[in-house]
């Protein structure tokens, strides 16, 4: 009975807030991995960036919508992108792109929605 309310909903939500809620995710999880990759903490993030911790929590929720100024304030904090925008050719996933273009040869755990973790290798 309730999988039939939770179809009916689900049918009802707007491909925009489908695919926001997907990139939201993607973020989140590429500002963690980053993290990880280097130990850092989100205190450690805070710190770098004068902020509170609590605010970078916030950011780190699910669903938080990122101004550029701060994705780019995130990415010089991190000391590797955390999106890119190609011109050129078919449009991809600007996370997988972040992941290809910043590591070069070296491994970072990519978990998406919190599955199973993925190893992803990048080419400059």
């Amino acid at each position: 009975m309730a999988s039939k309310y939770f179809d009916k909903a689900a049918h009802k939500i707007s491909p925009e807030s489908k695919r926001f809620t997907e990139l939201s995710f993607d973020l989140v999880d590429r500002i963690h991995a980053l993290l990880e990759n280097q130990n850092r903490t989100q205190r450690d993030l805070a710190d770098k960036m004068g902020k509170q911790e609590s605010e970078i929590s916030k950011w780190l929720a699910p669903g938080h919508n990122f101004t550029l100024k701060t994705l780019i304030k995130l990415e010089i904090a991190l000391g590797h992108p955390v999106i890119t925008v190609s011109s050129e050719g078919e449009a991809q996933s600007p996370i997988i792109e972040a992941f290809t273009h910043s590591l070069g040869e070296q491994e970072i755990p990519y978990e998406k929605k919190g599955k199973a973790s993925k190893k992803m290798h990048g080419s400059k």
